[in-house]
């Protein structure tokens, strides 16, 4: 699947070459549980794998056996984290599925992972390889569950014609990615309400009145 950095270039999300299993569930959850907080509190520039590993309690070599770099590290975080966008989608109703998705990302946005996102973006700027990292790793997510949703949908009557899912779910993301990240606000359930208003509103055929 091809994805755009910041800067519109094209690229391809990284495939990590597995290196064997953590030691332990409970190591692996620990190593990826420091590696969010860490850049959610000092960035990814002052994430380093000596400070994962003190955080953790483990040692380097652990994290080496497993982990090729930070970037390695911080790209499983995020995708582990970002798995919790498509869960409870599955009523079959576009409104409510819509909602819940929003309200997963708000709650997404609103935890250290937001946090750490919102200084990848930051670091993005001068550090492309960053850019395409976040990129990558949140389009298949973006893919996986609103996309798919969208598009689900699409053959009924209730979506009206040539709405295209991808710009949805741009708008989606990119409306709460603006009031959190950018604009540094809190997020909360008005702002799922107003998301999930403002994209239905745009996207679902008027309902035919009758004479």
């Amino acid at each position: 699947m091809m994805a755009l950095d910041l800067a519109g270039t094209t690229i391809a999300p990284e495939v990590r070459r597995k290196r064997g299993r953590p030691r332990s569930v409970d190591a692996h959850r620990r190593i990826l549980d420091a590696t969010l907080a860490i850049c959610a509190a000092e960035g990814y520039r002052d994430l380093t794998i000596e400070s994962v590993a003190r955080t953790a309690g483990v040692g380097k070599s652990t994290i080496y056996r497993h982990w090729r770099s930070k970037r390695e590290l911080i790209q499983e975080a995020i995708a582990r984290e970002s798995e919790s966008l498509g869960r409870n989608m599955d009523s079959g109703d576009l409104e409510k599925d819509l909602r819940t998705f929003i309200s997963n990302l708000v709650g997404l946005l609103s935890s250290p992972t937001g946090s750490a996102i919102a200084h990848l973006v930051g670091e993005a700027q001068s550090n492309p390889s960053v850019g395409a990292l976040v990129a990558a790793t949140w389009d298949v997510h973006r893919r996986g569950a609103l996309v798919k949703l969208l598009e689900s949908h699409m053959p009924q009557s209730e979506v009206r014609a040539g709405v295209d899912a991808e710009r949805v779910s741009e708008a989606v993301f990119g409306s709460l990615f603006m009031r959190r990240i950018i604009m540094g606000a809190t997020l909360g359930e008005a702002d799922v309400e107003a998301v999930a208003d403002l994209v239905l509103h745009g996207m679902l055929a008027p309902v035919p009145v009758r004479a």
